[in-house]
Formats: structure tokens, sequence, C-alpha cells
């Protein structure tokens, strides 16, 4: 029976995918998702809207949680957050928005130091260890973007103690 064949919840016969490692932390929320509705024996156009749902809720937290890092310019961010194009990759199943997400939080960090060292403050390492968490993270998904890591360079020599010390964390 080709219907019993294609039944999700039948161990055996369902597929079985590789995720590559470090794709994993943009398919998290949505396997949890996955694998509640399964729980609670929702019917498959469900569990599909319920994963979307949960996407989207993801691309919402980054953006909002870049929005409150952002010295200035959250108008902007916002509005690019609110784009058709965004919002609909928001809503689908794929790591595009954990990727969007992530690395529009990494740049309000670098912003945020470079707004802080622009006023003479010395250089949190909070907002550097932040940069450098969301912005690796949403490199690690997608490759191609690995460039903006070199966005870290951006921050002046002066915000460091010492010149030995900006080799060192601009080497990292």
């Amino acid at each position: 029976n080709l219907a019993a064949d294609a039944d999700y919840k039948m161990g055996d016969q369902s597929h079985h995918f590789h995720v590559m490692a470090n794709r994993m932390p943009a398919y998290l929320p949505m396997a949890a998702v996955m694998k509640i509705c399964k729980g609670l024996s929702i019917s498959w156009p469900g569990i599909l809207r319920a994963v979307r749902l949960a996407n989207l809720y993801v691309f919402i937290a980054l953006m909002t949680f870049a929005l409150v890092i952002l010295p200035r310019g959250q108008m902007l961010l916002f509005v690019i957050g609110l784009l058709p194009q965004n919002l609909f990759l928001g809503a689908t199943v794929s790591y595009d928005p954990f990727i969007t997400g992530c690395l529009a939080v990494g740049l309000a960090f670098l912003f945020r130091i470079l707004e802080e060292t622009g006023e003479g403050k010395p250089l949190s390492v909070k907002h550097a260890a932040g940069m450098l968490l969301f912005l690796l993270s949403g490199c690690l998904v997608k490759a191609v973007y690995a460039p903006l890591i070199l966005a870290a360079f951006l921050v002046p020599t002066a915000a460091f103690r010492n010149k030995k010390s900006s080799i060192w964390c601009k080497s990292f």
C-alpha cells in the first residue's frame, strides 16, 4: 500500500536525512517543533505550518535582539526586517532566517562596538564575544557569508589595551 509506505510515523519507512553538523543549530528549533507535533499526532500539514511558524518566531526573536543592541538606525533595520522577501523567507522551512538573524545580531554588535569606541569607551569583551559568536553562527551554516567575519577588523586598534591584544583578538 503506497499510503502506508509514505506514512511519516512508520519509523522504517520514513526517509533518513543527513544534516551536516555545521547546519545543526539552524535546524534545531524546527526539529524540536516537528518532534513535539509528531508526539501530539498532528497531521503533516499542521506540522508544516507549526515548523514554518517556529522558524518565523526565531527570525523575529533574532531581529528584535539586533534592534535592541543596535545603537542607531533601528528604524532602518526594522524596515529591512519587514521587507516582504525577509518575511517570506522567515516563514519557510529553511536555514536562511537563522542566517539572516544571526548576521543582523553580529553586525549590530559591531556597530555597538564602533559607537562605543568612537566615544572613547574601552572595548567591551561581552560585545566583542557576542559579535564573533553571532557572525560565526551565521557563517558556519552557509560559508558564503564568511567574509563578513572580516568586519571585526573595523574595530580600531585604539579600542584595545595595547597593540599585542589588538593583534591577538583580530587573529582569533
